[in-house]
């Protein structure tokens, strides 16, 4: 009776912790911090009994600490989906135009990027271009310190 709590309670950890981190959805993460909690007290119930026995703990002392982690990270998935959920509900502008805001900011930071690029390899050549025409069929050495003056 105590192996197959201790069993059940490692297997509900373990669907406990894989649905803490597929917690798209607010209602994944209560899910799973539901099951990760009957998983805690089934392992903790199948430790007792197999340790009242005297057969190994081992899968009870497994599931406790499937449990425990994902009690954890289901409480906090739960907390931050909960916090972003309330935040977009009382937020006055529509969720779609918040991302394509983003979206638009970020085309325009790469965008600027890439222009300054582009700028930095114009003045490079025209640098090049300076110093080739100035020093036309000279042996010359430049030191580099002079150009970064």
């Amino acid at each position: 009776m105590g192996k197959g709590m201790a069993i059940t309670g490692l297997v509900l950890g373990i669907v406990a912790l894989v649905l803490s981190f597929l917690s798209a959805l607010p209602f994944v993460s209560f899910v799973a911090l539901v099951l990760a909690i009957v998983a805690l007290v089934l392992s903790v119930m199948g430790g007792k009994k197999l340790a009242a026995n005297n057969q190994p703990k081992g899968v009870a002392t497994g599931g406790l600490v499937v449990g425990i982690i994902a009690v954890v990270l289901s409480a906090i998935f739960a907390l931050t989906c909960g916090l972003c959920q309330a935040g977009l509900a009382a937020s006055d502008e529509d969720p779609e135009e918040l991302l394509e805001d983003l979206i638009d900011d970020s085309e325009d930071i790469v965008n600027d990027a890439i222009n300054g690029i582009d700028d930095l390899n114009k003045q490079t050549e025209q640098a090049a271009d300076a110093i080739t025409d100035n020093y036309e069929g000279e042996d010359v050495v430049i030191d580099m310190s002079e150009l970064l003056q």
